[in-house]
């Protein structure tokens, strides 16, 4: 072949085949195998790789990735070989949704997610989605909590439910540690590293990480005082937070986290609202954008720049700060 590109799309092919039993590379020749150019293959069949290639993702990933590749290509026609798919038959199943603006990009960007895959397995030339036409959506910037909301939160879950100090153990927790809901249900003790000072968000055989990637995050003081209590509450086996029947269920843990907030006065809350007050908090604080996409888990940092815009008054604060210690005429210079 020509190209690192094509090179490397024939070595997964082998791979591919190798793993299903169809190629031996102890009696088959590599170098003149499958040298012709094979079809297009059907959006169908490539719906079904993708999903394959997409295992490692957690589930709700790729119930996601199924749905709507899955409802594309019925649109298109589950037999259209994925290469002669353009940029206006995505527009037309856009258009055919019915969906709002917003939703609309959401589903384009899971497209190109599969397009670029195609491209790269060398089902296609080009990447359909590359030329649709959106129409702009206002950038909403994540919303986070300040300091005392989070605690008037933390306070109502106690006067309100004695019974559920762990959800208000949960909620400090949350907010020091930037843990997605899953992942916050998911946290066993055997993940915890105490003496280290952090926990590990990790794949298991019931759980799989949101990205398929696993990351280590550091605890706070505040976060092992928390872990502290309920190591004295519940020991150390299993998972670290329950509720009275046990295993805590991630829809009851947002249902329940929405009520207190309402009752705490901070109104239209969810409890994703605390991954973005952990990493918006970091932000004000000057942590560097790297640092904090490492610390969440954000595939890039495009996704973790989106907190950088918070905390207008930090924003002012240190841009006067900075302006006023340098430069010419600078107070206390001549």
């Amino acid at each position: 072949v020509r190209t690192k590109r094509d090179a490397e799309a024939v070595r997964r092919k082998l791979e591919r085949d190798y793993a299903l039993g169809r190629f031996c590379p102890w009696t088959d020749d590599p170098l003149s195998y499958d040298r012709t150019p094979s079809k297009p293959e059907t959006l169908r069949g490539a719906c079904c790789a993708f999903l394959e290639a997409k295992a490692h993702k957690a589930p709700r990933t790729r119930s996601d990735y199924g749905k709507v590749v899955g409802r594309f290509a019925a649109f298109a026609g589950p037999h259209t070989p994925i290469g002669h798919v353009t940029a206006a038959d995505v527009e037309r199943w856009l258009d055919s949704t019915a969906a709002r603006d917003v939703t609309r990009q959401t589903y384009n960007r899971t497209l190109k997610v599969f397009f670029r895959w195609a491209r790269t397995e060398g089902l296609a030339d080009g990447v359909a989605t590359d030329g649709v036409r959106l129409r702009r959506v206002p950038t909403k910037f994540p919303r986070f909590l300040a300091e005392d909301e989070v605690d008037r939160i933390v306070e109502t879950i106690h006067s309100e439910a004695r019974s559920a100090h762990w959800l208000a153990d949960l909620v400090v927790f949350a907010v020091h540690t930037g843990l997605r809901r899953a992942e916050l249900v998911a946290l066993r003790w055997e993940a915890v590293d105490v003496a280290r000072g952090s926990l590990t968000v990790a794949n298991t055989e019931t759980f799989t990480t949101k990205s398929g990637a696993e990351r280590r995050v550091p605890l706070s003081a505040t976060a092992r005082a928390v872990l502290a209590r309920r190591h004295a509450e519940t020991g150390a086996s299993g998972h670290v937070f329950t509720c009275r029947t046990g295993p805590i269920s991630p829809d009851y843990l947002s249902q329940a986290f929405k009520r207190y907030a309402r009752l705490a006065g901070v109104g239209d809350c969810h409890l994703h609202h605390l991954r973005h007050t952990a990493c918006s908090w970091l932000a004000m604080r000057g942590v560097p954008v790297e640092v904090i996409r490492r610390f969440a888990g954000h595939s890039t940092i495009t996704v973790t720049e989106r907190y950088m815009h918070v905390g207008e008054t930090f924003y002012a604060d240190q841009v006067v700060r900075a302006m006023d210690n340098t430069g010419p005429g600078r107070p206390g210079r001549p």
